[in-house]
């Protein structure tokens, strides 16, 4: 199963603004077969969340990730507090819940996800499972103060294959444990292709 394309955002064009607002609600996979067009699109995003006030912009390059222990050492380099964050499912997913200071938005941007996609599609499953699975916990079903968590996930076509971007993990449970905390039935997902062009397809919500 594939995730289907739901919008197209010519970079000729007026699109950070409907990303931006995109994301308000959505964790978004934005693809290009042209690496230009996946740098220059989220580039510009990070410019411009790191404008905003009281928010933290993780940033993740995925040509240095390529195990679980990569991708918690630069996790830990990127969050706020900069504290070591042990390679296992459990220190993630304590590191995802923590609020510092006076954040209310976190955006985790991982360019080139599809490497770690490409080569070991389990265990980017679970960290994608991580990252949405924290966020819909605290949006959903947490009594401490929100911490609006929102991932950019950025790469070539393949990453639509990944099927931690279209459900929830299960770990031999009846129903997945996200599900079950946040009562979403997946993640919110939204899929974006990055083009050149005029013809790009307006979203709605």
């Amino acid at each position: 199963m594939q995730l289907p394309v739901e919008i197209e955002f010519a970079l000729s064009g007026d699109w950070a603004s409907q990303a931006e607002a995109l994301m308000d609600e959505h964790h978004m996979v934005a693809v290009s077969d042209d690496e230009s067009l996946r740098i220059e699109f989220g580039t510009h995003l990070v410019m411009q969340m790191e404008r905003m006030a009281d928010t933290e912009v993780c940033v993740l390059y995925g040509r240095f990730i390529r195990s679980l222990e990569e991708f918690a050492y630069m996790l830990s380099r990127a969050m706020a507090g900069r504290r070591v964050i042990e390679p296992s499912r459990e220190s993630l997913i304590e590191a995802l819940g923590r609020q510092y200071g006076r954040t209310k938005r976190r955006y985790v941007v991982w360019h080139d996800a599809h490497l770690l996609a490409d080569r070991k599609p389990r265990l980017f499953d679970e960290v994608a499972d991580c990252l949405m699975g924290v966020a819909a916990e605290r949006e959903y079903a947490s009594e401490d103060a929100l911490v609006l968590t929102r991932c950019l996930f950025l790469g070539s076509p393949t990453l639509l294959w990944s099927r931690g971007l279209m459900e929830w993990a299960h770990e031999g449970e009846a129903e997945p444990l996200w599900q079950t905390v946040s009562g979403l039935e997946k993640p919110p997902v939204k899929s974006v292709r990055v083009t050149r062009g005029y013809d790009a397809r307006p979203w709605s919500r």
